[in-house]
């Protein structure tokens, strides 16, 4: 309600998962999948969100799909999928977070799990299983671990700009 006040991204997802668990565990699931991939893309730049494979080689075979004589619609949809391929997924994009321990395989693993059940349409038990539940917990601890880091991070680029200024 302040004409001066943005709340940070952070608090806004935040804000998000506090609404999601007044819903179903679907609806938790699925914010809480949607929050990784938020920050995910908050904190890591474009550049390091791309992709290992080279560029040319992915401009290369969408052009041999575009030469492709076959189905318009099928053409249309090979070519934006490998265009997809010019940067990394998520669970690429946070694998230098699981080499220095800030998170775990297993929280990505319950992450992956999660986002393609409750994102591809797939339901989440609406009640209380022990193997569902250890993997909400991991999505919660995931998302809480990235926020820690992506503070941090922040923290650490403002101390580097500050020294370079006063340097």
């Amino acid at each position: 309600g302040n004409s001066n006040f943005e709340a940070h991204p952070l608090t806004k997802y935040y804000w998000e998962i506090i609404q999601a668990t007044n819903g179903t565990n679907w609806v938790l699931c699925m914010t809480l999948a949607s929050v990784v991939e938020g920050i995910a893309k908050m904190m890591f730049s474009e550049a390091e969100r791309k992709s290992d494979w080279p560029e040319a080689d992915i401009d290369s075979l969408k052009q041999a799909v575009t030469d492709w004589k076959g189905n318009d619609n099928l053409r249309s949809v090979v070519i934006n999928y490998v265009g997809g391929f010019k940067t990394k997924g998520v669970a690429k994009t946070l694998t230098p977070l699981v080499d220095d321990g800030t998170i775990t395989p297993e929280q990505i693993s319950a992450w992956t799990k999660i986002r393609n059940t409750a994102m591809h349409g797939g339901m989440v038990l609406p009640w209380s299983d022990e193997e569902q539940d250890r993997r909400i917990f991991s999505l919660i601890e995931l998302t809480h671990r990235l926020c820690e880091a992506y503070i941090k991070r922040e923290l650490d680029n403002q101390a580097v700009g500050r020294t370079e200024n006063t340097g």
